[in-house]
C-alpha cells in the first residue's frame, strides 16, 4: 500500500508543477523570438508531465480503493489486517540513474539522435523487453522520438541539437 501512496504523492506533485508551468509566465526571460515563442517548449514539457502524472495517479488512485475494501473485508474475517510489503530493488533506479548520465556524456560525441536512440534501447532492456514484436516497437518509438525532436527544434525552435563528431 506504500507504494501507491507514494505514487500519488508523486503524481501530485508533478500535476502541480505542471499547472504553474502551464498557468504562469513569470519563469521566462528573454530568448530567441521563434514561431511558436519562447513559452512553447516550458507548456508542451508541462502537457506531458501532466499526461503522464494521470498514468501514475489513476491506477495508484484505482489500488489504494481496492486496497482499502480489501482490508476491511480480510480484518473482518481474520480479526486483524494483514499488511505485507515487498522492500523494491534499488537496482532499477540505478540503471536509469546510469542511463542519464551516459546520455549526457555520449550527447556531445554520438549527436542527438543516435544518443537517444541507445537510450531507448537500454530503457527498453530495463523494462526487460523479449520479443520481435517489442524490440521492433521500440525501433519505431526511438526513430520517431529523435528525429521528430530534431526536426521540430530546428525548424520551429530554432535550436539546433548536438550533431556527432565521431564522423567529422
Amino acid at each position: 500500500m506504500q507504494k501507491h501512496k507514494t505514487d500519488l504523492l508523486l503524481a501530485t506533485l508533478l500535476w502541480v508543477a505542471s499547472l504553474y508551468i502551464l498557468l504562469f509566465d513569470d519563469f521566462i526571460e528573454g530568448g530567441l523570438e521563434t514561431d511558436l515563442g519562447s513559452l512553447f517548449l516550458p507548456r508542451a514539457a508541462a502537457l506531458v508531465v501532466a499526461v503522464l502524472a494521470l498514468f501514475i495517479g489513476g491506477p495508484a488512485i484505482k489500488a489504494l480503493r481496492a486496497e482499502h475494501g480489501q482490508s476491511d473485508h480480510v480484518a473482518d474475517q481474520q480479526g486483524q489486517p494483514q499488511t505485507e510489503e515487498k522492500e523494491g530493488s534499488l537496482l532499477w533506479p540505478m540503471l536509469y540513474i546510469v542511463a542519464l548520465i551516459a546520455y549526457w556524456f555520449a550527447l556531445p560525441i554520438l549527436g542527438f539522435v543516435l544518443s537517444t536512440i541507445l537510450v531507448v534501447f537500454f530503457v527498453a532492456y530495463i523494462f526487460n523487453c523479449n520479443t520481435a514484436l517489442d524490440w521492433l516497437k521500440v525501433l519505431v518509438i526511438s526513430l520517431v522520438i529523435s528525429f521528430g525532436l530534431d526536426y521540430v527544434t530546428q525548424k520551429f525552435l530554432k535550436v539546433y541539437l548536438p550533431t556527432s563528431t565521431l564522423f567529422s
